[in-house]
């Protein structure tokens, strides 16, 4: 049985919600290829969509393996600290946790994973089934995280004067909610969570609200 594990995280960007650093992601890259040599992981590839970290790995673990999702987690750290290092935006702020336990569920980073056996009659070379496979996945997680990406930058004028509800205290930066869709937010005064907020101006995936009347 081999498991193709997706796992991805906004740990920090260049000038906004643009796209990781270079010293970002070959802090990552190099994590995985220790994690390749010690046989963690079968193989493996990072890439990005956005400001989203995609960590993509073959295992034999299994789904929910936590020594894979810790791996995980131990890279995207080594990227926050390469992000503040740099006085990125946003280091780190899809780990929502101090340490995960177990696996990376409910910890911030979003996790995708699939198992599949390979009949052992089969006549192809069991290369070919995984390099078939594993080019599919990387193509459909790539389809995936870009939709998402698009679908948050949609409608950006249709948000000016727009009113939603603070869903963090917002001091200066935290979370709302407008139009049905969640969003990073910096206030130009301290907002609690649950108040009202306007949105004021749009820049890139950050929204610059004030308080509602």
């Amino acid at each position: 049985m081999v498991t193709v594990s997706v796992i991805k995280a906004d740990v920090g960007s260049i000038g906004g919600h643009t796209k990781p650093s270079a010293r970002m992601l070959e802090s990552v890259r190099a994590r995985l290829r220790e994690a390749i040599r010690t046989q963690l992981v079968l193989d493996g590839t990072v890439t990005y969509t956005g400001d989203d970290i995609a960590i993509i790995m073959s295992h034999r673990r299994g789904p929910g393996a936590a020594e894979v999702h810790h791996f995980a987690w131990d890279s995207f750290l080594a990227a926050t600290r390469a992000a503040r290092t740099g006085g990125l935006y946003g280091a780190g702020q899809d780990l929502l946790v101090d340490a995960p336990s177990g696996n990376l569920r409910g910890a911030g980073p979003a996790v995708a994973e699939i198992e599949f056996e390979r009949d052992p009659a089969a006549k192809d070379r069991p290369a070919e089934a995984f390099l078939v496979f594993a080019a599919f996945t990387i193509a459909l997680v790539r389809l995936v995280l870009q939709s998402q990406h698009r679908k948050a930058q949609t409608g950006r004028e249709g948000l000016l004067a727009q009113r939603g509800q603070a869903e963090s205290d917002l001091a200066p930066e935290g979370w709302v909610r407008v139009q049905g869709e969640r969003w990073r937010a910096r206030a130009s005064e301290p907002v609690t969570a649950g108040e009202t907020i306007v949105v004021e101006a749009v820049e890139g995936l950050l929204l610059r609200v004030r308080k509602g009347a």
